[in-house]
């Protein structure tokens, strides 16, 4: 019985000595679930609004952004000085005249949720287009605008028939005779009759700088928007000038004149609408409240 005791005693002591050795009681590290949690999927959102209350005499019908890079720079020291961007540009064209204002980009995976500084970068887009002809590269602009202007001094023309439309349809028109009720249109200012149809196209290489956005863990859009407002009553006095000065309607007769260059030189291109852009991120579950 005494051999069984002390035999015993020392399986016990054996057993307790190497449970101390390797018995971590510390703080457990993260495992790849806990950091998956943690994680967070940006779904960029771009957005175009105050199209509907534009001045009577200018009409929006399209609105291209070439988006090379979004970046998205770490703000607190804990998310460590790598900054995100992402993988592939972005071409975004808004159908304004049908009223798509609305695009999705493609998702920028974060290792953490946090502060980060936004800021978006703008250049012309090499595309390369298969035909039964073969392969060609064509080049996207960095910003591009068309649509129609109506002034005293401009050239006169109405684009709703051209002859010589590939497609045989008609330009789009700002407005449409038939809609409206009567009695509120009677209220309304009469618009202009006949219209000049414009393209801008610009070729620069910009960077812009927005706002700092909070990320929280999961699945967040990141939330552009333009409103075209401001910065369309800005527009209008120099497209005028423009149109009315410029002879140059481009390759493309139904694009009508190319305004590209004065409005460039006098600062009416991505830069004056940059200014009211504004972002955000939005949580998905929150998400068109």
């Amino acid at each position: 019985m005494k051999v069984r005791s002390v035999a015993l005693a020392g399986v016990l002591a054996a057993t307790a000595a190497a449970g101390c050795g390797d018995v971590d009681f510390g703080t457990p590290q993260p495992t790849e679930a806990v950091q998956r949690e943690q994680s967070v999927t940006v779904v960029p959102e771009f957005s175009v609004s105050g199209t509907s209350n534009l001045p009577g005499n200018l009409y929006l019908s399209e609105l291209g952004l070439a988006i090379s890079e979004i970046r998205l720079e770490p703000l607190s020291s804990d998310l460590g000085s790598i900054a995100y961007s992402t993988r592939n540009p972005t071409r975004l064209h808004f159908d304004v005249a049908n009223g798509e204002t609305v695009k999705l980009g493609e998702p920028v995976d974060l290792p953490r949720a946090g502060r980060y500084l936004v800021s978006v970068r703008l250049e012309p887009i090499a595309e390369v287009q298969h035909s039964d002809e073969g392969a060609a590269e064509t080049i996207s602009p960095s910003f591009s605008v068309a649509g129609f202007v109506a002034g005293e001094g401009v050239v006169r023309v109405d684009p709703r028939y051209d002859e010589k439309r590939s497609d045989g349809s008609p330009v789009p028109m700002p407005f449409d005779e038939d809609e409206g009720d009567e009695d509120e249109m009677q209220d309304m200012p009469a618009l202009p009759t006949e219209w000049t149809p414009f393209h801008y196209d610009s070729r620069r290489s910009v960077f812009f700088t927005l706002n700092e956005v909070e990320f929280e863990a999961g699945k967040q859009y990141l939330s552009f928007n333009f409103d075209v407002h401001d910065w369309a009553l800005d527009l209008v006095d120099p497209l005028l000038s423009a149109v009315k000065h410029t002879s140059d309607i481009g390759g493309e007769k139904e694009r009508g004149i190319d305004v590209t260059s004065p409005l460039e030189s006098t600062g009416h291109g991505a830069e004056a609408l940059f200014e009211n852009a504004e972002v955000r991120a939005i949580a998905e579950g929150r998400r068109g409240l």
